[in-house]
């Protein structure tokens, strides 16, 4: 070979080498690897303890001894209103949290606020295998990523709960299945005691919100209330009435309040007598003979019973599932409430975020999380079978998360928009100097209000003062 060829051949060589690295380059550039800016990690929650979280950090560090010396705190809201106020002002900064719990219902408060777990943290098929149905469904968005459409799991969840009852069978023998029982029972008993608390706001009715979500049957988000009548069928419930007074009247304050003749009635009562007497003294006094809650419901009765200075009630409050608003299987449905945990688009430790929430999706992080909190039912499939005979309480023994664990395709969640928004205007229309509203409008008040807020969030209609919708 003539030295020009060897020279022709050498420089073509070069040329395809040199256009491979900058290729290699540009390439690598845009999808760099991730990499951490500090050795500590800030995660957000609400309402549960701190503390009970310290099991799931000390074996994350065994498992990845890399961060054994890494801070790792979890800070805690006390309301989810509290919380809304923090997410809305801090989110947006480096100063926010890496991981933070959502609730179900805040995708769009939180749209580009959170990011999508890639791959390496858990595919689609672990996902698929790993958490029930109603996970699969609530969790999987779909992203773009070089023109094509690319599914991805946005959170990781470790547990739930479903609106269920507490009833006291001294009172009301057997739990309605239904909804038509439900109105029978208070029908039948009305001349002795209110056989259901309902019809009033969250301020005396913890659970109003869901309550009301579930009586608009088929409705799933707030927007979809105002034709489902749910609202005006809840509210009608605090005019129901009662002929005798005396046993439930029986006040042992002293306030002599003996003119209550229906649930509104005793409102007044609930403010001016003794404003820290809540509906679950009411209950754990023998005064109602059933409310609705969740399983982290027991808390508060936990709490009524000891204030109450008795061990009365101890073996006649039971648990029972959800009446429903139909015979019919396919109509059925079960009210869920859950939060998730998701990585902030502004984690300045991406990688450390990451393998914790890759942790979180393990068998034993699950384990630990249930163990420290007994109330959620497992996100994971392989737990749940177990949670049927677990017993809430030790003070009430006949407490049983079976009866809130409900067939996983008949579960759904309601997205409330913004839910302490949706629960303060609830409050709100619903008291009594506001009384003049029918369901319809407070409905449609709290549609337009939440509508203008979301908006707001997004960065439309700025001009505009939600407060005066």
């Amino acid at each position: 070979m003539s030295n020009k060829k060897l020279l022709f051949f050498i420089s073509i060589g070069v040329i395809l080498i040199a256009s491979i690295i900058i290729f290699l380059f540009i390439k690598g550039g845009s999808t760099s690897t991730p990499t951490d800016t500090t050795s500590s990690l800030k995660i957000w929650i609400v309402g549960d303890t701190t503390d009970g979280y310290a099991p799931i950090i000390a074996w994350f560090k065994k498992k990845y001894p890399e961060y054994a010396n890494s801070d790792i705190t979890f800070e805690k809201s006390s309301t989810w209103r509290d919380y809304h106020k923090l997410v809305t002002t801090t989110l947006a900064s480096t100063d926010g949290p890496d991981i933070l719990v959502v609730p179900a219902g805040w995708d769009a408060f939180l749209m580009g606020k959170i990011e999508p777990l890639p791959e390496w943290v858990i595919d689609m098929n672990t996902f698929l295998q790993k958490y029930t149905s109603f996970f699969v469904d609530e969790l999987l968005t779909e992203t773009e990523s070089n023109g094509k459409t690319v599914s991805a799991v946005s959170g990781i969840p470790m547990g739930y709960e479903t609106l269920g009852l507490y009833y006291n069978k001294s009172l009301i023998p057997t739990p309605p299945t239904t909804w038509d029982e439900l109105d029978r029972i208070i029908t039948e008993n009305q001349s002795n005691f209110p056989a259901f608390w309902l019809g009033l706001g969250p301020r005396y009715i913890p659970e109003a919100s869901d309550i009301i979500a579930f009586l608009s049957d088929g409705a799933r988000t707030f927007t979809g209330l105002s034709s489902k009548g749910g609202m005006n069928r809840y509210m009608q419930y605090a005019d129901a009435g009662w002929s005798s007074t005396s046993s439930f009247i029986d006040d042992p304050y002293g306030t002599n309040v003996t003119t209550a003749s229906t649930i509104r009635d005793y409102v007044s009562y609930m403010d001016e007598a003794n404003a820290e007497r809540t509906v679950y003294d009411l209950f754990m006094e023998g005064k109602l003979g059933a409310i609705f809650g969740y399983p982290s419901t027991v808390r508060n009765l936990e709490l009524a019973q000891k204030r109450a200075g008795t061990d009365a009630t101890r073996d006649i409050i039971l648990s029972a599932t959800m009446p429903q608003l139909s015979n019919e299987s396919k109509k059925q449905g079960y009210l869920a409430s859950y939060w998730y945990f998701a990585v902030s688009s502004k984690t300045q430790n991406p990688v450390m975020a990451g393998k914790f929430m890759n942790y979180l999706t393990t068998e034993e992080a699950e384990s630990l999380f249930l163990e420290s909190f007994p109330s959620y039912i497992a996100a994971q499939v392989s737990f749940q079978s177990a949670q049927a005979n677990t017993k809430l309480s030790t003070i009430l023994p006949y407490v049983l998360l079976g009866n809130f664990i409900a067939p996983w395709e008949k579960t759904y969640s309601f997205d409330y928009g913004i839910r302490s928004e949706f629960d303060s205007l609830l409050h709100e229309y619903m008291s009594l100097s506001s009384g003049q509203y029918t369901g319809t409008e407070i409905i449609r008040k709290i549609v337009t209000s939440i509508q203008c807020e979301i908006d707001h969030l997004a960065g439309k209609r700025l001009e505009e003062s939600c407060s005066s919708l």
